[in-house]
């Protein structure tokens, strides 16, 4: 089904930076319905950031008029379902919309630590406006050894000749992997200055750069080309050009700021714990179906509530009581591990480095979990909790999630009582459409429409799915709501259809 629609993958700076310096406004109410509400900002998100349904013989207007009724629906299923509904009282859901509110937490720390305080200077702007236009294709050797990567470093910085020697060397006759570069490319950012700071030439080595804790990278300029850009290309690359480096300015401030909180923090893990755990991952990475996971993880994972167990996985000694690892003395078990993973689950970088061993991918994403933990308490210093943007990306979670089981619900209930007739699709559409003209009815005194708000929206018209790579919930908005084809004029309840 995705393979219809364009497949986005989104960067958390691009979400953000359409803000970045202004000053905060109150939010623009487009829809209240008794005590739920649907901002300008809500509606954009649920329409452009997930795939809308397909409605043929409808101009732009009436569809947008339709989306938002179906929206305006799913306020309403949430509230038939109440708050004590199955779903809310659920631990995992608890679990899900913890995360998912930490999450947007972090994102607003984000905007006032980094990117609220970028400042571009028009010199640098210009400068890098000449680099655009460059394209290199480069060859590269990935080192997955720190030790090589420092002495391969002091080599070069003290005799630079000698980097294109060091550079064949390294492949020992291998073929060297080869790859397209462009300078709106969302490469790291170490690797982006080093070939868009100056114009290079062939043969022109750079690195190794250091991208993380233990990985490097070396490069050699294989060839480039000059792209120019006229007319509106060359503005689109103008923009493209300051939006590169504001992500680039905020991108280092933001991990300065990360530096700070996480200054003197050192995990220690417990050796055997670590091993143990780092495999039972593994065999659930490898795993194709979700049963088979599942079964891995039995003893680790409760499945029906998705909460935990206090599961063994080895003889008698139970799991949970192990020690994982210490930071700053203070221990972590087994235990307070798959805690912290009911809000945040693993997040395993990139695979820049094919070669990159499994207990070093796994290490890598407990010490991001870490770091995130510590970030989330510093959100919850600054009381970005009460932050209306994250409140506003909970409510529009929890009641995404509701709709759908409440709507599943009725229908449930419906069957039960034999008012549907489940081998005719048109008998259940009868059922279905009388029970939405009667539930608005129900609302109909409650709410308000600002039409001017909704006429100023122009959604586009590419339908995607959205995602915030490198986020421990990546999807960037609940699945369209869609129970209806009617417009909002469609007002009048239509009596059903006689048999």
């Amino acid at each position: 089904m995705i393979s219809k629609y364009r497949l986005l993958s989104i960067i958390l700076f691009f979400l953000l930076f359409q803000c970045a310096k202004n000053v905060p406004v109150e939010e623009k109410i487009l829809v209240t319905v008794g005590d739920r509400t649907i901002s300008v900002d809500e509606f954009r998100r649920r329409t452009e950031l997930t795939v809308r349904p397909d409605i043929p013989a409808q101009d732009r207007k009436t569809y947008k008029k339709t989306l938002l009724k179906n929206l305006i629906y799913e306020k309403m299923f949430a509230m038939e379902a109440g708050d004590s509904n199955r779903v809310a009282q659920s631990k995992g859901f608890q679990a899900f919309i913890k995360g998912i509110q930490e999450q947007t937490m972090r994102e607003r720390l984000y905007y006032k630590q980094a990117i609220d305080k970028v400042e571009l200077d028009s010199s640098d702007i210009k400068k890098a406006y000449q680099l655009a236009s460059r394209e290199y294709d480069v060859e590269f050797y990935s080192i997955h050894n720190n030790k090589l990567g420092q002495e391969l470093s002091a080599k070069i910085k003290s005799s630079p000749d000698s980097a294109a020697y060091l550079f064949t060397q390294l492949g020992d006759k291998a073929k060297r992997p080869k790859h397209t570069v462009k300078f709106r490319d969302p490469d790291d950012q170490r690797i982006h200055e080093a070939l868009f700071s100056a114009p290079l030439d062939t043969g022109t080595v750079l690195g190794p750069i250091q991208v993380d804790d233990a990985n490097w990278i070396i490069m050699r300029v294989a060839d480039y080309r000059i792209v120019p850009a006229i007319g509106f290309d060359a503005a689109i690359r103008y923009q493209q050009v300051k939006e590169k480096l504001a992500q680039n300015q905020a991108h280092t401030r933001w991990w300065q700021y990360v530096k700070e909180v996480m200054k003197g923090k050192r995990i220690e893990f417990n050796p055997e714990t670590f091993k143990m755990l780092a495999d039972l991952f593994y065999r659930v990475e490898q795993a194709q179906e979700a049963r088979e996971k599942n079964a891995i993880l039995k003893a680790f994972w409760q499945g029906d509530e998705g909460g935990m167990t206090a599961g063994q996985l080895m003889d008698e000694e139970d799991i949970l009581d192990l020690p994982f690892f210490e930071l700053d003395g203070e221990l972590w078990t087994v235990g307070d591990f798959r805690q912290a993973l009911m809000s945040h689950p693993l997040v395993y970088r990139p695979q820049q480095f094919e070669n990159l061993p499994w207990r070093e991918k796994f290490r890598l994403a407990v010490v991001d979990l870490v770091r995130d933990v510590f970030l989330t308490k510093e959100a919850y210093k600054q009381k970005l909790d009460q932050d209306p943007e994250v409140k506003r990306i909970k409510s529009m979670w929890i009641d995404a999630t509701v709709a759908i089981d409440f709507r599943n619900q009725v229908l449930k209930s419906a069957k039960q009582r034999d008012d549907i007739d489940t081998s005719s699709n048109l008998a259940m559409n009868r059922f279905f459409d009388g029970y939405l003209d009667d539930l608005w009815k129900k609302y109909n005194d409650q709410m308000i429409i600002d039409e001017a708000a909704l006429d100023s929206i122009e959604l586009t018209r590419v339908n995607l799915f959205a995602m915030q790579p490198g986020a421990p919930y990546p999807v960037a908005s609940p699945a369209f709501f869609f129970v209806t084809t009617q417009t909002l004029a469609d007002s009048v309840v239509k009596p059903p259809v006689a048999e």
